[in-house]
C-alpha cells in the first residue's frame, strides 16, 4: 500500500473496520512508514481520549430521585429487550463496539454545538484530561458547518473531524490554519470533501507544539494549497482560556 491509500484507510484501521486483509496491508505499511505510524498514533489518541470528554456531575437528589421512579416504572420487557439487542450489536466483536462508541459520540457531539461548547468549558476546568478540544463553528459563507478539533498541546499532531464542508468546485481545496498570537498563519493541512458523505477526517501537522497557536481556521484555496491565505475562510475556533 502507498502512503496516500493507507492514510485514506487509518480511521477505518484504528476503529476495526477494515477486513483482515487490508488491516494486515495496512499494519505491513506502518512497520515501515514512521509518517504514517504518527498519524496512526494520532487517531489512537483521540479516541482514547473520547472517554475524557464527557464531565462528571452530581445530580441533585430530587432529579435523582424522580430519574430512577421513571426508570422503576418502565416495563421490565421493553428493557429486556434493549439489553438483548445492545449484547447482539457489540457482542460479535470489541471492534464493533468501538466503532458504534465513535460513532454515537459523534452524533451526540453534532446535535448540539453550542452545548458542546458549554460541556467542554464545563470538563476544562473538572478534568485533568491532557486534551484540548477546539469548536470550530461556520462563517457567514458556510454557516451549516460544524467541527471539533482535538489534540495533546505539546504534540505536532491533532485531530479534525468535521460535517456540512461541501464539495469544493474543480480546482479548489479546503485549508486548515494554524494561527499563531500574532495573527501569522501556518498551513496545517490541505484537504477536499467527497458528496458521498457529510463527515470529513483530517490528519493536522504543526511544525512546533499545537500550544502555540491559540487560534484555528479553514479556507478554501487552489488545489494544493497556499502559503497563505487567499481564499474565503468558511469556519473557525480559538481556544477558550
Amino acid at each position: 500500500m502507498q502512503c496516500e491509500h493507507v492514510r485514506l484507510h487509518l480511521p477505518e484501521h484504528v476503529l476495526g473496520l477494515l477486513t483482515p486483509e487490508e488491516s494486515r496491508q495496512v499494519e505491513v505499511h506502518l512497520a515501515e512508514c514512521s509518517r504514517c505510524t504518527a498519524e496512526y498514533r494520532a487517531y489512537l489518541e483521540a479516541i482514547g481520549a473520547l472517554a475524557l470528554m464527557a464531565p462528571q456531575v452530581a445530580p441533585r437528589p430530587q432529579v435523582k430521585e424522580a430519574l430512577l421512579a421513571r426508570v422503576a416504572g418502565r416495563q421490565a420487557s421493553a428493557t429486556s429487550r434493549i439489553r438483548s439487542w445492545l449484547i447482539r450489536l457489540l457482542a460479535p466483536s470489541p471492534r464493533w463496539a468501538l466503532a458504534g462508541l465513535a460513532l454515537v459520540t459523534l452524533i451526540l457531539f453534532f446535535s448540539n454545538l453550542t452545548l458542546w461548547a458549554r460541556l467542554q468549558r464545563l470538563e476544562r476546568a473538572q478534568t485533568t484530561s491532557p486534551f484540548q478540544v477546539v469548536i470550530l463553528q461556520g462563517t457567514e459563507r458556510l454557516p451549516q458547518a460544524e467541527g471539533v478539533l482535538l489534540f495533546e498541546p505539546s504534540n505536532h499532531y491533532a485531530v479534525l473531524v468535521a460535517k456540512n464542508l461541501p464539495t469544493p468546485e474543480a480546482g479548489r481545496a479546503y485549508q486548515l490554519w494554524l494561527i499563531r498570537p500574532d495573527g501569522q498563519r501556518v498551513s496545517g493541512a490541505v484537504f477536499s470533501v467527497t458528496p458521498s458523505s457529510p463527515w470529513v477526517t483530517v490528519i493536522v501537522e504543526s511544525p512546533e507544539p499545537l500550544e502555540h497557536f491559540p487560534a484555528f481556521g479553514i479556507t478554501l484555496e487552489p488545489t494544493g494549497g497556499s502559503p497563505r491565505p487567499t481564499g474565503p475562510k468558511v469556519m473557525g475556533g480559538s481556544i477558550d482560556f
